[in-house]
């Protein structure tokens, strides 16, 4: 809640009485905040006058949230998330900025396709957001454009789902692992090979219900893939981030 405002104040805003993590522990402190930019941590009594000042007894300070894996699915599916709703939930779990991926309708991959999904952001969200690019075998000549217009990390899967983001091919992984390697930006990755996904698939035709979905997503579907493309990126020196990870054995590999 807001305690008292004052007009004239030697910074813009005190938040006093709070928890603050400092150098690894929690200590009871307050913040002084000018023009957006924490200028002072300090025990309360020591800290200057404000135009307005919170009360966070009892409450731990914390800076905002950073989600870099959300799926908005804006334009193309907004019923199912659009950049207002996800924006809105994110603000209220305490999260001031996302990173959005590339796989609406249509996918980020062209000039137009991120102009258009840039407008809609910048129309609906109500936090901080990033855009990555999409790639995949089919259109690794747009990554250099796409990084004029600010893109600063691409997704690419190793599956088949989404062709236009798809790198099925080990060689075609190279490719794109080189080509943005050199503007040193990383490459975020989908890790699961569709040559085995293909064959579990046909194991569970008959199955029905979560099973099927679980029985034809084997670990060893993730765990080829993950390793080839550590194994790429360090060949070619590019920084990858694997997302959504679930098999130990992957997490041991990347550590």
């Amino acid at each position: 809640m807001v305690e008292e405002t004052k007009k004239h104040s030697a910074v813009d805003l005190i938040i006093k009485n709070g928890k603050i993590l400092l150098e690894g522990s929690l200590i009871e402190a307050g913040l002084a905040v000018e023009n957006g930019v924490i200028v002072s941590v300090a025990k309360d009594p020591n800290l200057p006058s404000a135009d307005t000042v919170y009360n966070a007894k009892n409450k731990v300070v914390l800076p905002g949230f950073i989600d870099l894996h959300v799926h908005f699915r804006d334009p193309g599916y907004p019923e199912r998330e659009d950049f207002n709703t996800g924006t809105g939930s994110a603000a209220a779990g305490g999260f001031t900025c996302i990173g959005d991926m590339p796989n609406p309708k249509p996918p980020t991959t062209s000039i137009e396709a991120f102009q258009e999904k840039k407008k809609t952001a910048e129309a609906k969200a109500l936090i901080d957001f990033t855009l990555y690019g999409g790639t995949g075998t089919k259109n690794i000549d747009s990554i250099n454009t796409l990084s004029r217009l600010g893109v600063k990390a691409f997704k690419t899967y190793m599956t088949s789902k989404y062709v236009d983001l798809a790198t099925t091919s080990y060689g075609g992984l190279l490719n794109i692992l080189d080509e943005i390697g050199s503007l040193g930006l990383p490459l975020m990755v989908h890790a699961e090979d569709q040559s085995i996904l293909d064959l579990e698939k046909e194991k569970v035709k008959k199955v029905e219900g979560f099973n099927a979905h679980a029985g034809s997503r084997p670990p060893i579907a993730e765990e080829t893939a993950a390793n080839s493309a550590l194994l790429a990126a360090g060949y070619v020196g590019t920084h990858i981030y694997l997302c959504h990870i679930s098999c130990a054995s992957v997490i041991e590999a990347v550590s």
